[in-house]
């Protein structure tokens, strides 16, 4: 083999195909309530395997063909019960990158009826609302903190390197009625209220 007969193998081959990026999307979902208008929030169900127990807005994965919007309608009704027919779209919010690297799109949504609110509690172990004037009296925290390999499971051969491999991130953070409010959650409440600053209440 020469280097030739490599220069000509690869020119026959097609050109490599660019990796498909599964998005993600979540409902951002606004309502009323007693004269407030509240932020909808689920708290994770404890078993679940990835980010048990965090808060965050309902959503998922995209499902070939869909779009944003139609994803996070379908994650709703899934996880709260909630249709599609009680939700008006708004607009679509800042994406943002999960720390997995999945692009997640955020759509902001008008919740007209919280009836048939129906927890799927494989996934939803409960849900509650945040008034958006509560956020706006109360800053975040900011808190950096940086995330390591898993040492624990990494072959002996990597152990050496792995410890200089610590990506620092920053995160806001609310604590409301005792739940902690962070990551990407609290980063798309941050792009809503500054979306929002100078509304008047």
């Amino acid at each position: 083999m020469t280097r030739n007969d490599i220069e000509q193998l690869f020119k026959t081959l097609p050109p490599a195909a660019e990796p498909a990026e599964r998005h993600a999307a979540v409902l951002v979902p606004l309502t009323e309530s007693d004269g407030e208008i509240c932020v909808l929030l689920e708290v994770r169900a404890a078993a679940l395997r990835r980010q048990p127990g965090e808060i965050c807005f309902p959503g998922g994965g995209m499902e070939p063909g869909e779009d944003a919007t139609s994803c996070a309608l379908r994650e709703t009704e899934e996880e709260l019960g909630l249709s599609a027919r009680q939700i008006d779209r708004i607009a679509p919010l800042p994406a943002l990158r999960h720390s997995s690297g999945q692009r997640v799109e955020a759509i902001l949504g008008w919740v007209n009826s919280l009836e048939g609110l129906r927890l799927q509690r494989e996934e939803v172990a409960e849900a509650f609302l945040l008034p958006l004037s509560w956020l706006r009296a109360n800053p975040p925290k900011w808190a950096t903190y940086a995330t390591v390999a898993e040492l624990d499971t990494a072959p002996q051969e990597l152990l050496p390197f792995l410890p200089h491999y610590r990506r620092e991130r920053r995160t806001p953070i609310w604590v409301y009625q005792g739940r902690v409010i962070w990551g990407l959650t609290a980063k798309m409440l941050v792009a809503l209220l500054e979306t929002l600053e100078g509304i008047a209440d």
